[in-house]
């Protein structure tokens, strides 16, 4: 939604959790859960404030002091990666890319995060975890943002085995992203945030500046291959 603009649900708003947060910035900033409580037909935020379909816009507008904002259904982990989190959304960054726009997209490489607890997002930068994982899917030592963090196999809260670990259904959630970047035939690298909520992924958004990877060094990947060519440096 637009800041100020009358809000317009296209569709009815489910009696179910929410999960609004702002529309221009990152890792997680302004991220909040919107619980559903089914006694009172409304919804609460996390101050607490009542919210229903003719209040729910204007709070958000004055949460966010005007800026762009999202409200979508609050997604929650499906079983194969329920054991990764203590409770919020875990995701995987597929970072896909393309030599020029007459190649097909590949895989350049990527990381998954985990969240802690307490956590509403699962950002390193609001305390998650994270380990960047091979052209398999296969996770490495999990560790904070932190430089003197340690590495952990485990997850730190939930004691889950990382390390070593394919991720759970890994061939569909790189399938998945190869595929969403397959009509954009003029981006060289995009970064797809992919979540498990049941028994398909699902894309959760897409970023253009999607940062680095958390151990690999890029120059290992094929990142130079891609933005060296002819079609890339030209734009």
């Amino acid at each position: 939604e637009g800041a100020g603009a009358p809000a317009r649900w296209h569709a009815p708003l489910p009696a179910a959790d929410l999960f609004l947060k702002p529309a221009n910035l990152w890792g997680g900033q302004g991220a909040c859960r919107i619980t559903y409580v089914a006694t009172d037909q409304a919804w609460r935020a996390d101050d607490q404030t009542r919210l229903t379909p003719d209040t729910l816009a204007a709070y958000a507008d004055r949460r966010f002091h005007g800026l762009s904002w999202v409200l979508q259904p609050c997604l929650t982990n499906g079983p194969a990666w329920a054991k990764f989190s203590p409770g919020a959304l875990c995701t995987v960054r597929v970072v896909t890319g393309r030599e020029n726009p007459d190649m097909p997209a590949e895989v350049i490489g990527g990381f998954m995060r985990f969240p802690c607890q307490g956590a509403v997002v699962d950002n390193l930068s609001s305390g998650g975890w994270g380990t960047d994982y091979g052209s398999t899917g296969r996770l490495g030592p999990v560790r904070s943002l932190d430089p003197g963090s340690p590495l952990f196999d485990r997850h730190p809260d939930t004691g889950a085995v990382i390390a070593g670990t394919v991720i759970p259904a890994w061939d569909r959630v790189s399938a998945l992203a190869l595929r969403a970047h397959a009509p954009l035939s003029d981006i060289a690298m995009i970064g797809w945030d992919v979540a498990l909520p049941g028994d398909e992924p699902v894309l959760i958004e897409a970023n253009t500046n999607w940062g680095v990877l958390l151990d690999t060094p890029l120059g290992g990947t094929r990142y130079v291959d891609i933005l060296t060519q002819p079609r890339w440096r030209c734009c």
